[in-house]
């Protein structure tokens, strides 16, 4: 899953949104199994916290299994929703039905 510039801009504020505050901590861990704080600095604000595990998830080919972390965590969030749907209208059916996939079969424990 490969953002463009715009779509990881989304995709951090929909992350920002859904995690105020130590929220984003509390979903990597249980959902995850991750410590934020191995990723990013405890001393950064949220804005650069959440920069930095889109980064690291990118660069570690995991940015779908954040995402399905983040759905699943807070399924309700608005700008979770909106933002996978935007991106899902960009994908061709076969980036689309490997997503739907990976999101059944994610092993949280491997981001």
């Amino acid at each position: 899953m490969e953002l463009t510039g715009e779509q990881r801009k989304k995709f951090r504020e929909a992350l920002i949104a859904a995690f105020p505050d130590n929220n984003l901590e509390i979903m990597l861990k249980d959902k995850c199994g991750k410590n934020l704080y191995d990723i990013t600095s405890e001393s950064k604000n949220n804005i650069d916290k959440v920069f930095d595990l889109i980064e690291h998830a990118e660069s570690q080919g995991k940015l779908k299994e954040l995402l399905g972390a983040a759905q699943s965590y807070n399924p309700g969030n608005p700008q979770l929703r909106e933002f996978k749907n935007n991106y899902l209208n960009s994908l061709t059916q076969d980036e689309i039905e490997n997503i739907k996939f990976v999101l059944k079969e994610i092993d949280f424990s491997i981001l």
